[in-house]
């Protein structure tokens, strides 16, 4: 998932994987334009609060799916692992989740 901002709001995306001519790629799709002019001042202030809440269920779904994919890469064969790793952490930088963060960096 991610989301396109302009100084007037958001617009939310989905993305998954598809095969094409016998590649993988990623597609896209508009999943919300709701909030494409939350900012603006027509908009009203329930209209904020959703948008608000949704920004909390993605940052929160994100952390769990993070959390998933931890516990599945501690049993990846080792040729994946480092991969795996870099994802993860790379994972974490977006979410701006500085606390595992900062354990990563004090394990070095």
């Amino acid at each position: 998932m991610s989301f396109v901002y302009t100084e007037k709001g958001f617009t939310f995306y989905g993305h998954y994987p598809k095969f094409v001519e016998q590649k993988w790629r990623f597609g896209s799709w508009e999943m919300s334009n709701r909030f494409a002019n939350v900012l603006s001042n027509d908009a009203t202030r329930a209209d904020r609060m959703r948008c608000l809440a949704a920004f909390f269920r993605i940052c929160s779904h994100t952390l769990f799916v993070l959390k998933q994919i931890q516990a599945w890469s501690k049993h990846l064969p080792p040729s994946v692992a480092p991969l795996m790793q870099t994802l993860i952490a790379r994972a974490h930088f977006d979410a701006k989740d500085n606390l595992w963060l900062r354990e990563k960096v004090e394990e070095l």
